[in-house]
């Protein structure tokens, strides 16, 4: 599931909603700086679907309220947001 997830309350209900089904919820964090977040933003043209336009103060917004999750969560995979590679996508 792509969402933000930026808070660790709807992280919780989410995970709580899956382990109910009998599965285990996999939270995947792209750790990336604030100046290239901002930056990648800021590039968008809303051209596509899920490409959404932000205000540079909706986007600082909502990076400064980003709850960056923590294992005690559950299961977490980091990886960095700078790679030029691919994210991985869950088998």
């Amino acid at each position: 599931m792509d969402y933000s997830f930026w808070s660790r309350r709807k992280r919780t209900e989410y995970r709580d909603l899956i382990e109910h089904l009998g599965s285990t919820a996999v939270t995947l964090y792209v750790d990336t700086p604030r100046d290239v977040a901002l930056a990648r933003v800021a590039a968008r043209s809303g051209s596509r679907i899920d490409d959404v336009a932000l205000t540079p103060s909706q986007a600082e917004s909502y990076y400064d309220h980003f709850e960056v999750p923590t294992r005690d969560e559950g299961p977490l995979i980091v990886v960095s947001g700078t790679a030029s590679t691919e994210i991985p996508r869950w088998p």
